[in-house]
């Protein structure tokens, strides 16, 4: 069975700087690369951009610098500004200190602490041509011109805190620090007071090559196109379209009609005229209906494939991202991990670090993770990289061996 694979190349800015991630979601797999930290977009070579980056990337999603936007709180929905964006677009002028052909507009959905209901939403701007200088660098670079653009108060929607009823994320500005107040992974209020209530996690300003909060940032964005997709219009390109449903009855309904005409032919002789006009049409329809039948296996092979990803599922994005940040977590800050691979009952981290009995220890350490493994031996890297071990370790999700145990006892009589 074969099925598409979704290539995401997620760049998070930082100040001039910018964290790189890719992360790539097929059948029953879902993993995340950090590609690296760049200090300057503007000032890195597009080959070396290139080499860092690797082969094209099925879509690009880039976050605005935290603290480079601006936004204001409006009475209607999302709905409503898909609807007339734009007429808000020639009128945002009177609504941010720019010059309207200079902004570039997006939209945060609101909804009440309490019930959840939708309450309006936020307008999110930035300055055009303060951006367009470094997307067109980047398209330039990987040579791709589709190009999302997301604020990091869209990107947050990513993060793992729809399991929270009560969260705050810290935005750090040029300006100070902004907190912003979800319900559910849903956004209750931008910029608000957040009292003794500590930050779940914190958007830096600038790029900080031994911080995990650009990557983190970064990896959010990319889940973002999918668990917010009813909550936000991006300030540039598109968000990925779902699958259209589709059906074929116009021929099959037309046969019909022309068999029901038929029928009186059939029986009477001064008929026969009719009956060989009709015979050309069905004639001429053999290969239309074959195309229908052709159709229908299909849409029955794509039903059987959807049952079985459906069967592979990993788990809620959110889940999927708490995981992804516990590993990170378990890693000593002297190592480095290449890359991740989620299964649905897995999780398995390939890097280097000074000891990897230490990785080892971390994840047997974590709640996380259960039944720690080395999938190969550790093996030394040589004394370019400070001696550092290279290890491939495997665990098993709890969170998600914990989910299917707990259906599978619901499920006995």
């Amino acid at each position: 069975m074969s099925w598409a694979r979704q290539d995401i190349l997620s760049i998070a800015l930082l100040g001039e700087g910018a964290a790189l991630v890719r992360v790539q979601r097929g059948v029953g797999a879902l993993s995340s690369t950090r590609l690296g930290v760049i200090e300057s977009v503007m000032r890195t070579d597009p080959k070396a951009l290139q080499r860092l980056v690797g082969r094209a990337p099925g879509r690009v999603v880039v976050v605005m610098p935290p603290g480079a936007t601006l936004v204001r709180q409006v009475a209607f929905g999302l709905k409503e500004f898909q609807q007339g964006a734009a007429e808000l677009q020639r009128s945002a002028g009177e609504l941010f200190p720019l010059a309207a052909d200079d902004l570039a507009l997006g939209f945060v959905r609101r909804v009440a602490r309490e019930s959840g209901d939708e309450m309006g939403g936020y307008l999110i701007a930035a300055q055009r041509s303060r951006i367009e200088p470094v997307l067109d660098h980047l398209r330039n670079a990987l040579g791709i011109q589709a190009i999302t653009m997301l604020s990091p108060t869209m990107a947050m929607l990513g993060y793992d805190l729809q399991g929270q009823e009560k969260a705050w994320v810290e935005e750090q500005g040029p300006m100070g620090s902004m907190y912003h107040g979800l319900r559910h992974g849903q956004v209750v209020e931008l910029d608000g007071e957040p009292g003794a209530a500590p930050a779940q996690v914190t958007m830096p300003t600038h790029a900080i090559p031994e911080s995990e909060h650009g990557y983190l940032l970064a990896e959010a964005a990319a889940l973002a196109l999918d668990t917010a997709r009813s909550e936000i219009a991006p300030m540039g390109g598109a968000m990925p379209s779902r699958a259209k449903r589709w059906v074929t009855p116009a021929i099959c309904a037309a046969a019909a009609v022309l068999l029901l005409i038929a029928a009186p032919a059939l029986r009477e002789a001064r008929h026969a005229r009719a009956i060989d006009r009709l015979n050309a049409q069905r004639a001429a329809m053999a290969s239309e209906l074959a195309h229908v039948q052709e159709a229908r296996r299909d849409l029955e092979h794509y039903a059987a494939m959807i049952e079985q990803v459906r069967a592979l599922d990993l788990g809620e994005p959110s889940h999927v991202l708490g995981d992804l940040v516990a590993a990170h977590q378990a890693v000593p800050l002297s190592a480095f991990v290449e890359q991740i691979d989620i299964q649905r009952a897995s999780i398995t981290l390939r890097g280097a670090a000074e000891r990897a009995g230490d990785v080892l220890a971390g994840l047997e350490a974590s709640t996380a993770f259960d039944s720690a493994r080395d999938v190969s031996p550790p093996s030394p890297l040589g004394s370019s990289l400070d001696n550092k071990e290279a290890f491939e370790i495997a665990a098993e999700r709890v969170q998600m061996r914990t989910q299917d145990t707990s259906k599978n006892a619901s499920a006995m009589p």
